[in-house]
């Protein structure tokens, strides 16, 4: 979790960059003038969905992502689809059009794309901040400026060869989606800084139903940013006392489990339905395998991230409840045979 933070305006190149969540960018203004400006709003690092909004008398267009911050599509201020993207293992780009048609080049000029990082078509890199990544060989282009502290065995590694679960915002140490800004930003390049009233208001919020804020934090920071010498990428990390994992963490967790849980902790069930399935029935079979393996994973990352040593009956049973319904669906879709379908 980090402090919202405004890199000064580029008057010589008229690009201004906004970072939220500290190491994630929350809109782009390319051209700015006292009357109009064209913008992107990222909105959050989770779903750069752009609810965010700002007058603007020319356009601006809202960003889509997946669980990497890989920009999917993009949309007008009207909800259109612009354009949409698709990516190799290591981020070489596909454009299409809204139609799903492929084109050469992106016709708004979007260049976030990968990890939602930047890509410069000219040369076909990605700009990692500190380095260049080439997605043709997946590999930097330049040594880690942390050395071996980046990767114990590779100077040139790209995301410790997990390019598809796997996020470097800064081009120095690979980690993944949710993980707080000291996962990926080494201590060496992190300068404590005192906390804001609002860091420490917030810390004691977030921690309330978890036995408070642990003794010593938040702990605030500041990074030099290495796309932009001069300006500091600001950062906060706390725990709270009922948990042994970074507030982010629990935060992601808190997440999955409002996606895939029910509100009353209760599991559903296939027990009751019967063989042979129509294509209804069977694409509840489908969804119920999706919601109650989420629930289990979340419950499960909980237990053995958070909770580690400390997980009360009530979460173990749910948790449990949870598995043995997923299996209990597995099961049933393979004694109806259902193939794929999805209902919402």
């Amino acid at each position: 979790m980090s402090i919202h933070s405004h890199l000064p305006f580029d008057q010589s190149t008229s690009h201004a960059r906004i970072p939220a969540g500290g190491i994630h960018l929350i809109a782009s203004i390319d051209s700015v003038s006292e009357a109009q400006f064209t913008a992107s709003f990222f909105g959050s690092t989770k779903a750069l969905h752009g609810e965010v909004a700002i007058p603007s008398a020319e356009t601006t267009t809202h960003n889509h992502s997946n669980q990497q911050y890989s920009i999917t599509a993009v949309t007008t201020s009207a909800g259109a689809i612009a354009e949409r993207y698709a990516y190799s293992a290591y981020g070489e780009p596909t454009i299409l059009d809204p139609s799903g048609t492929v084109i050469a080049s992106s016709s708004i000029n979007n260049r976030y794309s990968y990890t939602g990082r930047e890509w410069d078509a000219t040369v076909g890199l990605y700009h990692f901040r500190a380095r260049w990544m080439s997605p043709k060989s997946g590999r930097f282009l330049a040594r880690d400026p942390i050395g071996f502290m980046g990767s114990a065995w590779d100077l040139y590694e790209m995301l410790a060869t997990g390019p598809l679960v796997r996020i470097d915002p800064l081009g120095y140490r690979s980690g993944r989606p949710g993980d707080t800004p000291s996962k990926t930003i080494p201590d060496m390049l992190r300068q404590a800084i005192p906390c804001p009233v609002e860091i420490e208001t917030r810390a004691t919020n977030s921690c309330a139903d978890y036995g408070g804020v642990k003794a010593g934090y938040p702990k605030c920071f500041k990074t030099p940013d290495p796309a932009k010498p001069g300006t500091y990428i600001k950062s906060f990390d706390v725990f709270c006392n009922d948990l042994d994992c970074e507030f982010s963490i629990f935060q992601w967790i808190k997440d999955r489990k409002a996606a895939y849980c029910k509100v009353d902790g209760v599991s559903t069930s296939c027990v009751d339905i019967d063989c042979p399935c129509d294509r209804k029935t069977c694409g509840k079979i489908w969804n119920n395998i999706r919601d109650n393996r989420g629930c289990w994973k979340a419950r499960e990352a909980e237990a053995n991230l958070c909770f580690i040593g400390r997980e009360n009956a009530g979460h173990k049973q749910a948790r449990e409840d949870a598995k043995r319904a997923f299996e209990t669906c597995e099961d049933k879709k393979k004694e109806c045979k259902c193939s794929y379908v999805f209902t919402p």
